[in-house]
């Protein structure tokens, strides 16, 4: 089987513009990491996460979405195994990249903070604040976000990591 390309898109938008590409492309089976200064939060996804978050990326196994407020507009970038142009994106000189997971089985990602308490929240003595993430918690240790990397098809090195689910080990 021929490796996956994965292609990086950039896009001008108005906040409803983004809005709207979010509605097309995530549905509730995707997450966000979402940032402004004063904090940072993991959360399902919701197409009206962008306005009350500068800064954020949604994600899911079709792909992931970049968004970062600049004035009026949004710089956004969608990074996709989907050769598909969405409206007003164009794809970077770049594209396509070689995807790669780092873990043949798949069972790879990164291993989230936190150590279990009561109740299903997970605290972290490092930051120190409770840690919600937005997966029931059934096991002892915190789920893993699982991603893929994307390589340069000439030397090989990674040039973006898209984020693409969250998982409880198992």
């Amino acid at each position: 089987m021929p490796p996956v390309e994965g292609h990086v898109y950039r896009a001008e938008l108005s906040l409803s513009e983004l809005q709207e590409r979010t509605r097309a492309l995530f549905d509730q089976n995707a997450f966000a990491v979402v940032r402004r200064p004063d904090r940072i939060a993991l959360l399902c996804f919701d197409s009206t996460l962008p306005e009350t978050w500068p800064e954020g990326q949604a994600f899911s196994a079709d792909g992931e979405l970049r968004w970062r407020r600049e004035g009026e507009y949004c710089a956004v970038l969608l990074l996709t195994e989907e050769e598909k142009a969405l409206p007003g994106f164009a794809e970077l000189p770049a594209s396509p990249f070689q995807t790669t997971t780092p873990a043949a089985e798949g069972r790879h990602g990164l291993r989230l903070w936190g150590t279990h308490k009561q109740g299903g929240s997970w605290m972290e003595a490092r930051i120190p604040r409770r840690l919600d993430y937005p997966l029931p918690s059934s096991g002892k240790e915190p789920p893993r976000l699982v991603y893929r990397l994307y390589r340069d098809r000439h030397s090989r090195a990674v040039q973006w990591v898209r984020l693409v689910t969250l998982e409880e080990k198992r």
